[in-house]
């Protein structure tokens, strides 16, 4: 598209933020926003990589889940569009879980984990892939599910009790998806000894929904999956989770034009003179905006004795 071309949309939304040939134009970079599943973006974070080396404010960069630096946008799963979604799926589900991941590399080192679960009772499924460099090496009695499409594998969904993580991927939406069908995630820690888990934004939610657990204290993982059969629930979505409330998030940055409107000094490269390209003409309050960076107005409260 030409320069011409794209200048005449309100807001311009795109995959990743890579430089963009109209990027250097103020009245085209204020109005896009790159969306970056992952998120932890900010300027120069890595100078090698050309990744974080466009002229982007922190919070025109918008991802998938709550965090410091960038604008949560959010998503929700795609079931809640089905006018069916309303209706309670199977409760009782006995003791049937999903092993979660595709590649076999998740799950090495972790076979004695799985033997231990089978040899407690538990029905295992998987919808690891072989790669020409790995296999899956399952024991037998894992049920194996290969080149399932998203609607079949939403639908089996409902027959598990819980999902359980393997550490990667991080942060993906399938665990989002199973709370929504009823399925409890067993979230590891990245690392033995670290806080981090696999899904960051989940780890809060608590029981029965979520259950952090560390991959190498086994007898602890068997006891999650056993309570995540035992307490189990029809649905659960986190507020944040849903349509309405990821409408309410597009509509406010549809309607904030800060970025394009009020001061910002940290926006965009050097050769870009804000105070030169603003439109200074237009009155608007900008103090609201998530844009406008501020000092602190108030000093903190401190002890004086």
């Amino acid at each position: 598209m030409t320069e011409q071309d794209i200048s005449v949309y309100h807001r311009i939304f795109f995959r990743d933020p890579k430089w963009h040939r109209h990027f250097d134009k103020h009245d085209i970079l204020c109005k896009a926003r790159p969306m970056y599943y992952f998120g932890d973006w900010y300027y120069g974070k890595k100078k090698e990589n050309p990744l974080y080396n466009s002229p982007f404010d922190e919070k025109q960069i918008l991802v998938a889940h709550p965090e410091d630096h960038n604008t949560f946008m959010g998503y929700f799963p795609h079931n809640l569009l089905d006018p069916m979604s309303e209706n309670p799926t199977k409760l009782e589900r006995g003791k049937v879980g999903l092993l979660y991941g595709k590649k076999p590399e998740y799950f090495k080192d972790h076979y004695s984990l799985i033997e231990k679960l089978l040899e407690s009772g538990f029905e295992l499924h998987t919808t690891c892939a072989d790669s020409s460099r790995e296999q899956c090496h399952f024991p037998p009695e894992v049920i194996r599910h290969h080149h399932i499409g998203p609607d079949e594998y939403a639908e089996m969904m409902k027959s598990f009790s819980f999902m359980l993580g393997f550490g990667d991927p991080v942060g993906s939406p399938s665990p989002l998806v199973g709370l929504s069908h009823g399925v409890a995630f067993l979230n590891p820690l990245r690392k033995t000894g670290e806080q981090y888990t696999q899904h960051k934004a989940l780890s809060r939610l608590g029981m029965p929904y979520v259950y952090n657990v560390d991959l190498h204290d086994i007898d602890g993982v068997v006891r999650a999956a056993q309570w995540a059969s035992r307490y189990r629930f029809h649905q659960y979505i986190p507020s944040e989770f849903k349509v309405d409330s990821l409408t309410d998030r597009m509509c406010a940055l549809l309607e904030d034009d800060a970025l394009c409107d009020c001061p910002n000094p940290n926006f965009g490269y050097k050769n870009l003179d804000w105070r030169i390209q603003n439109r200074t003409d237009h009155k608007m309050d900008c103090r609201a905006s998530s844009y406008t960076r501020k000092s602190k107005v108030m000093p903190l409260v401190q002890d004086v004795n």
